[in-house]
């Protein structure tokens, strides 16, 4: 036998449920009334991304050294550059952004 409680519980998390929210539907209502401008402002962006990659493909020195502290990490576990065929520790950078090294 159900109680009054439990049909309350179930009630309450149904109505909790992301895709129930008035924001999202809000959210939604917004980008169908206004879908060109979403859809030019996404183009835009990545208009302006490709023509960074293309026209400053520079890669600089500071980036190998981030590769290398990353590479360093991910396969050998040691948060160091490589010297010779050595692996050096190192306090020089700081360690959150070779996470996120590709």
């Amino acid at each position: 036998m159900r109680g009054p409680f439990i049909a309350k519980s179930e009630q309450r998390i149904a109505n909790d449920a992301p895709f129930n929210s008035r924001y999202i539907a809000n959210v939604l209502s917004l980008v169908r009334e206004h879908r060109w401008f979403f859809l030019t402002v996404a183009l835009a962006a990545l208009a302006l991304r490709l023509f960074f990659f293309v026209d400053f493909p520079a890669v600089t020195d500071d980036s190998h050294v981030y590769a290398d502290l990353a590479t360093n990490w991910l396969q050998h576990g040691i948060y160091g550059q490589t010297q010779a065929p050595l692996i050096v520790p190192t306090d020089t950078r700081l360690p959150g952004y070779p996470l996120f090294w590709p």
